[in-house]
């Protein structure tokens, strides 16, 4: 079976503004610009000439945390990720030189790697489930 992505959503302030940009600046074509409700379109563009390539759904703002995320949607995904591996880099770090200062063994680092790996497990669930609902994604 073969998989592709076909859609990637894009928050955006505004419809009009977003379609200029992608279509002049960028020389995107519209693929589609359909009324949903007053609020709501479903817009969708993609580069000129990749007719079975990845487009992009242009996805307008719906709440204040949406708007401060344009531009940055991932931002606090990137953040928590670097601050867990930080933190277990650090946890790792200790015990390596424990290591090499003859206070502990080889197989605590091993345990150490092990241990955190649930706190990857949460994170990921967070991302994927939590953050859907707190930003509003529909």
């Amino acid at each position: 079976m073969s998989q592709y992505i076909a859609q990637i959503a894009i928050v955006i302030r505004d419809y009009n503004e977003a379609i200029q940009y992608y279509t002049t600046v960028l020389n995107f074509e519209l693929i589609e610009d359909t009324k949903l409700s007053e609020e709501k379109r479903w817009v969708v563009v993609q580069p000129k000439g990749s007719n079975n390539g990845c487009k992009l759904l242009l996805a307008k703002a719906a709440t204040p945390i949406q708007e401060q995320a344009i531009g940055n949607q991932n931002r606090m995904a990137v953040l928590g990720s670097n601050l867990l591996m930080l933190t277990h880099l650090s946890m790792i770090g200790y015990q390596l030189i424990k290591i090499l200062n003859k206070k502990t063994e080889i197989i605590v680092v091993e345990k150490t790697i092990g241990k955190f790996l649930p706190v990857y497990a949460v994170w990921t669930y967070v991302v994927v489930f939590v953050f859907p609902v707190l930003f509003g994604y529909k």
